[in-house]
């Protein structure tokens, strides 16, 4: 076990030094609204948006050995209700985006000073104490035709019937 020195105990954890995060659902009323929320013991007004304080937390992001994220566990207060509210009336947030920005508090002016993680809701579990979102990040396929290119014997006269995927 490692010994800490007490100087490098206080300094690590000093208010000042503790990082920030920044949560935003995106358009989670299919009406363009975003839930806006952050870990922090005070609202945080942060790039023109102001965050909400509110008892959430993230399991830490890792990647895994093909270099993609890994899914994240999200995890939100549910006893006033107001986030099972949220996944009741609309469709459980599944599919929906959220962005996971860590910033520091010396560093809040500056927008270009911040770590952003995206990531899309799969399906979230709740119960009275809380609700925990399991996400994943995907891939931005819009306007991408998957498989890209698709031969048949037609594109090909006189080739026997066999489709060709190309990805």
């Amino acid at each position: 076990m490692r010994s800490l020195n007490v100087d490098y105990i206080i300094e690590k954890n000093k208010r000042e030094n503790q990082p920030i995060f920044l949560y935003t659902v995106f358009d989670y009323d299919n009406n363009g609204t975003n839930l806006c929320l952050t870990d922090n013991d005070e609202n945080v007004y942060f790039d023109g948006v102001e965050y909400l304080r509110f008892p959430i937390t993230h399991q830490p992001i890792s990647e895994n050995s093909q270099g993609q994220i890994d899914q994240v566990r999200i995890t939100v207060s549910n006893v006033s209700r107001e986030i099972e509210f949220y996944i009741n009336e609309y469709d459980g947030l599944r599919d929906k985006k959220v962005s996971i920005k860590q910033i520091f508090r010396d560093t809040i002016s500056n927008p270009d000073a911040v770590i952003e993680d995206l990531f899309y809701i799969d399906y979230p579990t709740s119960n009275e104490n809380s609700v925990v979102f399991l996400a994943s990040s995907k891939f931005d396929i819009n306007d991408v035709t998957i498989p890209r290119k698709i031969y048949s014997r037609d594109d090909f006269p006189g080739i026997p019937t066999k489709r060709v995927y190309i990805a």
